[in-house]
C-alpha cells in the first residue's frame, strides 16, 4: 500500500547505495522493502530470459521533423497493457545496451575463472537505464500499479529535431520534446494494441532525471491537449546555472558537490530497514564503471542545443511548464539531492508550492548525496512509483 502524499525527504547512504526506511518514508510506503524483494525474486527466477527480453524491447525510429537521425527507445510491459503508460526520459548519456544479452549475462556471473569476457566487451554500464526501467516496471507490478514502461534513451541526436526546435531548446523551452514523445507513444500503441484498437493509450505518467527531467516536463506540457497527464516525476531538475560554460560544465565536473557532509544523526537509524540496489544492478555494477562511460558523458556534454537550455534561470521556460502541468491536475514530484552542485538552486526558480511536491534526498551522517543519485536505482524507482501510485 502507498499513501497519497510524498515524503518531504528521503534518507540514503550514497556510498552503500541504500535507501533508509525512516518513519516518514515507512508511513508513506510501508511495503517498499517487500516490493523490492519481490523484484529481486522475479529476476532470480530466470535472469537470462529477463535480459533477453530487455534486449528485444529496444527499437528505433526516425522522427518526422528531423533528418535521418534515429531515436532509440525500449518498451517493457507486464500483464496489464491498458490505456496508461509510463514514459521515462533517460538522463545525459544513458543510452540503449551496447552488448548482447548473452554477453552481459556471461559478465554478470561471479566466477571470473569460468567467465571469460572483458568489461569493455560486455559494456555493463550501457545497461544502466534499461535495467532501471525494468525495475520500475517490476516495482509497479509488485504494488498493483502495473502499466507498460516506454523509455526514450539519451542522448537524442541533435538533428532528430528541426532547426526551429533546437532554437527553442537553446532558449530553455523543452516543449519540442512532446513531438518525439508522441511519435514514440504511437509506436508503443501499435506494439501493445494495434494502431486502430479500441484500447488507445490516453493517460500518461512521465519520469525524467537530469536532462531527462527537463525533457519530461517539456513533453508533459506539450501533450496536455492530447493526453491526460496524471503524474510527473522530475529528478535532479537543472535550472540554476547561469551559463553553459563555465557554470554548467564546472558544476557537472569538478564542482558537482556542495556543502559539508551530513550531520543528521538519528539514533534509531541503525534499526531501520534499508533497501539496497536491486540484484540486476548489483550484478551489472559489481566491477565498477567501465572506461567508455566517461566518453559517452563527454559526447552528451557536447549537445549544446540541449545543455544551453538548462541555463539562464531568469528566462528558462521550465518553471512555466511546471506550473502548466500542475494546473492541469497532474501530481508533480521534484526530487533534488541535497549536495548537488547542479541543482542546488533549482528550488528557488520553481513556481509557488501547489500540487507539486519537492522531495529532498539527504544523506545520513558523514555522507554527501549529489547529482549521481540519478544512477541509483532504488531511490529513483521508489520515488517514481510512489508518485504514480498516489495519482491513480
Amino acid at each position: 500500500m502507498i499513501m497519497n502524499t510524498m515524503p518531504s525527504e528521503v534518507m540514503v547512504n550514497p556510498d552503500e547505495k541504500t535507501v533508509i526506511m525512516t518513519p516518514p518514508l515507512s508511513r508513506e510506503f510501508p511495503d517498499a522493502p517487500k516490493a523490492f524483494r519481490r523484484v529481486d525474486e522475479v529476476f532470480a527466477e530466470n535472469p537470462q530470459d529477463h535480459l533477453k527480453m530487455l534486449e528485444e524491447s529496444v527499437f528505433s525510429f526516425t522522427p518526422k521533423s528531423g533528418s535521418q537521425a534515429e531515436v532509440t527507445c525500449s518498451l517493457i510491459h507486464g500483464q496489464e497493457v491498458g490505456d496508461e503508460l509510463l514514459v521515462v526520459y533517460a538522463p545525459f548519456a544513458d543510452g540503449a545496451p551496447n552488448s548482447r544479452s548473452e554477453e552481459i549475462w556471461r559478465y554478470m556471473q561471479a566466477d571470473q575463472a569460468v567467465v571469460q569476457i572483458t568489461k569493455g566487451h560486455a559494456a555493463p554500464n550501457s545497461w544502466n537505464q534499461i535495467s532501471k526501467s525494468w525495475v520500475m516496471s517490476e516495482l509497479l507490478q509488485a504494488v498493483d500499479q502495473d502499466m507498460p514502461v516506454l523509455t526514450i534513451f539519451s542522448p537524442i541526436p541533435t538533428h532528430a529535431y528541426s532547426r526551429g526546435d533546437r532554437k527553442r531548446f537553446r532558449h530553455g523551452d523543452f516543449t519540442p520534446a512532446a513531438d518525439i514523445t508522441a511519435q514514440a507513444i504511437q509506436l508503443a500503441q501499435e506494439r501493445l494494441h494495434g494502431a486502430h484498437s479500441e484500447t488507445q493509450i490516453d493517460t500518461l505518467h512521465l519520469h525524467g532525471a537530469s536532462l531527462g527531467a527537463s525533457n519530461a516536463i517539456g513533453a508533459a506540457a506539450g501533450l496536455l491537449e492530447a493526453f491526460a497527464v496524471r503524474s510527473l516525476t522530475a529528478q535532479e531538475l537543472i535550472i540554476g546555472p547561469t551559463s553553459y560554460f563555465p557554470d554548467l560544465a564546472t558544476k557537472f565536473t569538478i564542482k558537482n558537490t556542495v556543502g559539508e557532509p551530513s550531520s543528521e544523526v538519528i539514533t534509531q537509524m541503525i534499526d531501520y530497514a534499508r533497501i539496497g540496489e536491486p540484484a540486476i544492478r548489483r550484478m551489472i555494477d559489481r566491477d565498477g564503471t567501465e572506461l567508455a562511460t566517461a566518453g559517452r558523458a563527454i559526447i552528451s556534454m557536447l549537445k549544446y542545443s540541449y545543455l544551453k537550455g538548462l541555463t539562464d534561470p531568469e528566462h528558462n521556460q521550465t518553471p512555466r511548464d511546471v506550473a502548466r502541468v500542475a494546473e492541469a491536475g497532474a501530481h508533480l514530484a521534484i526530487v533534488l539531492a541535497a549536495n548537488s552542485g547542479l541543482t542546488q538552486e533549482t528550488n528557488e526558480y520553481l513556481p509557488p508550492a501547489g500540487r507539486e511536491s519537492v522531495v529532498h534526498v539527504r544523506a545520513e551522517n558523514g555522507h554527501r548525496v549529489a547529482h549521481l543519485i540519478d544512477e541509483h536505482v532504488a531511490p529513483t524507482a521508489l520515488l517514481a512509483v510512489m508518485n504514480i501510485a498516489r495519482s491513480r
